[in-house]
């Protein structure tokens, strides 16, 4: 790729091969124009807090930290089209036990505020619940450096088949998330004839469903493989409510169905949780990925073996060589390109590198005064440049 100025407000940009996504790509705040004088000036600081970050959109930053549990938005008074946004203040807070922030919606000291667990059942009906899809899967990533049992795939099928995901959906999230067999969620991209998802075109057999029977088998299989006659792992994830309540149900149903797998949960501040994969320092990790476009490698370019994301072990020449093709030789034939992305994640589900559990799908409370508010489906992201509270 190229990318050269051709004026003051414009640049020339030469791909090395046609990407149908590319639009998509340059219209994320991931490609917004930095000033290179502030961020050179930053250091390694640019970013980390509201201070060190710059802003040319509707609303500035003030009070976050990276680690700070309240913060706020405020109108940005240089912002080009700052005449729409009718919001002067936005407050954020971090409320990790659920009841906490319900009590504080009842007493309008919140205006929005997301669904979990219990929670969510009981005020599915509620008349301010706002239904949100979202382009995300939460997923087991497992360690496979570490000689523990892990690397085995037979171990890592067992596992996933050893999980009822529609049981936790139904019984545990209780928010509108479906169960996962696949990491590409549904309706990120269809075939290039329209008549299929991408998900269901993907789906491998006996490598994501409810067959703990298969599973035994597997993981009997799998022992007897490494030599071992058990398996410790620990699971690390990050300690907020949700995540926790996952978190038990995946160890109650592998000590259920798996009795000689001991594994023993972690619970970590995200920040800590991340850490801890980027460093490699860990067994099983439940994390999730949302999408940043609608296109299925969003999802898929995290597990080629020199990928900075892929922090699994993991190498396959076959899924490397997929997605080598869907960037290179097939770029512009989108039926070729097509295939290629549907075979490697076909092998990712087959090696079972990672375990899919379930697509993220939320439930919001929403004050009904509060209009205009924009939600991106793909990446989750709510945009409040238009939002305005009415009767005010």
């Amino acid at each position: 790729m190229g990318v050269k100025s051709t004026g003051k407000y414009q640049l020339e940009v030469k791909l090395a091969a046609p990407q149908e996504y590319f639009k998509m790509i340059l219209a994320r705040e991931t490609l917004a124009p930095l000033n290179q004088k502030f961020v050179e000036q930053q250091g390694d600081k640019y970013g980390t807090s509201s201070k060190t970050t710059l802003y040319n959109g509707p609303f500035v930053s003030k009070g976050w930290s990276g680690s700070t549990t309240q913060w706020t938005l405020n109108k940005n008074p240089y912002y080009w089209d700052k005449k729409y946004v009718k919001l002067s203040k936005i407050n954020y807070s971090v409320i990790k036990d659920p009841s906490t922030a319900y009590n504080l919606y009842q007493t309008k000291k919140l205006d929005q505020m997301t669904l979990v667990g219990e929670q969510a059942q009981q005020l599915s009906k509620h008349k301010d619940v706002v239904k949100r899809n979202l382009a995300a899967t939460s997923y087991l990533q497992y360690n496979l450096k570490r000689n523990n049992g892990l690397e085995n795939a037979k171990i890592r099928q067992a596992i996933s088949l050893s999980i009822n995901r529609k049981q936790l959906t139904d019984r545990i999230l209780k928010n509108g998330s479906q169960p996962a067999s696949g990491f590409v969620p549904r309706k990120v991209a269809t075939k290039p004839n329209g008549k299929q998802d991408f998900y269901d075109a993907s789906q491998v057999k006996n490598t994501a469903e409810y067959k703990p029977k298969l599973a035994k088998k597997l993981f009997a299989e799998g022992l007897k493989e490494v030599g071992k006659d058990k398996i410790s792992a620990t699971v690390i994830t990050a300690d907020a409510s949700a995540s926790e309540q996952v978190a038990v149900f995946i160890q109650d149903q592998l000590q259920k169905n798996l009795p000689k797998l001991d594994l023993t949960l972690q619970k970590v501040p995200q920040k800590s949780r991340i850490a801890s994969v980027n460093e490699g320092n860990f067994d099983i990790s439940f994390q999730g990925w949302s999408a940043d476009f609608a296109d299925p490698y969003t999802f898929l370019q995290i597990f080629p073996s020199d990928s900075a994301q892929n922090h699994t072990g993991w190498k396959n020449e076959a899924y490397d060589q997929a997605i080598t093709d869907s960037l290179n030789k097939n770029a512009a034939n989108k039926t070729a390109r097509w295939n290629d992305l549907v075979k490697a994640e076909k092998i990712l589900m087959k090696d079972q590198v990672i375990t899919p559990i379930y697509q993220q799908n939320n439930e919001d409370l929403v004050n009904p005064n509060l209009k205009g508010i924009s939600y991106n489906q793909i990446n989750g992201h709510y945009s409040y440049k238009t939002a305005y509270v009415a009767n005010k």
